[in-house]
């Protein structure tokens, strides 16, 4: 075994004895600890600082996003203020031309609002497009569905949204409906599984005739009950333009659905005519026309041309006798307006009532009736002159025979001379006979003549009744319906008997076929329509409906305006009846909805 040298040994002695000294002393733990301890701090601070920093990055950038968000939000709602409203504040916008057309005009329409739009520190750009219909067809609308989409941007932020836009078809609930106050003025009859009443405003008045129940948003009578205001749809006769047959322009023109100028007479349009005075100023229609779908610019009045019993025509309207084109034989008196008159003089038409000729066979009887009373008479007189020289002769025998009593008193004797006088007396006698018989012929005549005379009165009046019974199934064969259909820009006015009848075309969806009157402006309708109207009578003011009537369908009043003064409040007569069970419309409900809106 090796020995360890001295020096080793007390060295690694020495060690020992430095470590023991180290490790029994707490000297300088303190320095060491603090040092670590601030270590950790500094370390902890810089994570922090660094963690602020970015929550300081990203709450900016939320904030920026959040503000495109609401930027490109109000890219929408002014889209949807354009598609809604007009530039006065009036419904509808842009969509009331339809969808198709906003795909197709609304971006370039409003550019300056809606593309690079500058707004609270940042900018906006719209666009619109189509949805997914099925149709294969971007360019156009088939659902009432569109897309529009809006990006927002705030510095670096960029936020696009995306709305689903919708406009829904209006469905009608009632058979009566108005926006503003509605009137009962009678004892209305409304029946059907929609056969209420209801208006969003107040109801004054009544009817127990009401199968389905009167509802008001405002103030009402009994039977009346409260409810909420309801969302109607805005009328715009525009919209359905495309569909009409014939346009009665505001210049005095009618034209066909190719825009052709028509002539009136050659297309059995001649009982139309625009009247420009003081009093009014639109289109007038009588009797029949042409059928089909009317569009008119303007108003429109349907005039009462029948003739009255007394023959004469009330004020402001002229007697004239028609003869309709193609069936000049068939003439017709008239009470027409004095605006129509010169046209119609034009064509060959006379002021006055018309001649003998339309009625010349019973006039042929009547003379020839009067033919043989006059051969009669004439009869008559040659006996009545008879009779007289007769008569004249036995004066002139009678006188004769008292001058030759008078020379036999003179020369015979006495007893011859009263025989003579016997004899004359018995010739008297027989003459007085005579006479008497021939009286007695006279009086048989005349009661033979006043018999001829009462059986010539009954044969006339007979004849009368024939030829009246005549000409009324002949003006009832005349007098067929007037099938059409009315869309007008202004009012429609109708008065007095019309035979008048809804028209629908076969073709066509069911919602255009719904279709009777639709009026940018009023409806006054009075009178008698003497046939049951099946469709819609529609106004974008208001209505007055004292016409006797009978309608299968609905009213509706949006009081959209008051520009008209035709008619100034709603209100419904005793003499309306209405059956209403539900229909397809032809109307689009009054705004735009979103059904969706999603940040992309």
């Amino acid at each position: 075994m090796k020995k360890i040298k001295p020096e080793c040994l007390k060295a690694a002695a020495r060690l020992k004895e430095i470590k023991s000294r180290l490790l029994s002393s707490e000297k300088g733990i303190a320095l060491i600890t603090t040092m670590l301890f601030t270590f950790i701090l500094a370390s902890l601070a810089l994570v922090a600082v660094n963690w602020s920093t970015t929550d300081i990055n990203r709450s900016d950038q939320y904030l920026k996003s959040r503000a495109a968000f609401y930027i490109a939000e109000a890219g929408i709602q002014r889209s949807l203020n354009f598609l809604n409203y007009d530039s006065d504040g009036k419904v509808p916008g842009d969509v009331g031309s339809g969808f198709t057309s906003v795909l197709k005009n609304f971006i370039s329409s409003h550019s300056s609002d809606l593309t690079n739009v500058s707004y609270a520190g940042g900018t906006y750009n719209v666009t619109v497009s189509d949805n997914d219909d099925n149709d294969s067809d971007t360019a156009a609308d088939v659902d009432n569905n569109i897309e529009l989409t809006s990006t927002g941007t705030k510095g670096s932020s960029e936020v696009t949204l995306r709305a689903i836009l919708h406009r829904p078809l209006y469905t009608a609930e009632h058979a009566i409906t108005t926006e503003d106050d509605l009137a009962f003025k009678g004892n209305a009859t409304t029946k059907g599984k929609k056969g209420s009443v209801h208006s969003n405003s107040d109801i004054t008045g009544s009817s127990n005739a009401v199968e389905d129940g009167i509802t008001a948003a405002g103030d009402c009578d009994s039977p009346c009950t409260k409810a909420s205001a309801e969302n109607l749809p805005s009328i715009n006769p525009s919209d359905l333009k495309s569909y009409a047959d014939f346009f009665l322009n505001d210049d005095g023109t009618v034209s066909d659905s190719a825009g052709t100028t028509l002539v009136q007479d050659d297309n059995n349009l001649s009982n139309l005519t625009y009247e420009n005075s003081d009093e009014y100023t639109g289109w007038l229609a009588w009797s029949s026309n042409a059928e089909g779908l009317y569009y008119v610019e303007g108003d429109i009045k349907f005039v009462d041309a029948n003739v009255p019993e007394d023959g004469s025509c009330k004020s402001g309207k002229v007697l004239i006798c028609h003869l309709p084109p193609g069936n000049k034989d068939n003439k017709q008196q008239l009470c027409l307006p004095q605006p129509a008159v010169k046209a119609h003089l034009a064509h060959g038409d006379t002021e006055g009532k018309c001649d003998a000729e339309s009625s010349s066979s019973s006039d042929e009887d009547k003379s020839k009736d009067k033919d043989k009373d006059k051969d009669k008479d004439k009869d008559k007189d040659k006996d009545k002159d008879k009779d007289k020289k007769d008569e004249d002769k036995d004066k002139d025998k009678d006188k004769k025979d008292k001058d030759s009593a008078s020379l036999l008193d003179l020369f015979l004797p006495n007893s011859a001379h009263a025989a003579d006088k016997d004899k004359d007396k018995d010739k008297d006698e027989k003459d007085k006979d005579k006479d008497k018989d021939k009286d007695k012929d006279k009086d048989k005549d005349k009661d033979k003549d006043e018999k001829d005379k009462d059986k010539d009165k009954d044969k006339d009046k007979d004849k009368d009744k024939d030829k009246d019974k005549k000409d009324k199934d002949k003006s009832s064969k005349k007098k067929s319906p007037w099938k059409l259909s009315v869309i007008a820009e202004g009012s429609i006015l109708v008065e007095g008997k019309q035979n008048l009848e809804d028209y629908k075309k076969s073709s066509r969806s069911s919602d255009i076929q719904n279709l009777f009157f639709l009026a940018g402006g009023d409806i006054d309708m009075k009178g008698d329509l003497s046939k049951t109207i099946e469709g819609i009578i529609a106004s974008k003011e208001q209505i007055n409906m004292e016409a006797k009537l009978k309608l299968k369908g609905y009213i509706l009043a949006t009081d959209e305006a008051s520009d008209k003064s035709v008619v100034t409040s709603n209100s419904v007569s005793g003499d309306l009846s209405v059956t209403f069970h539900g229909y397809n419309n032809p109307f689009l409900a009054k705004p735009v909805e979103v059904l969706s809106l999603k940040e992309l």
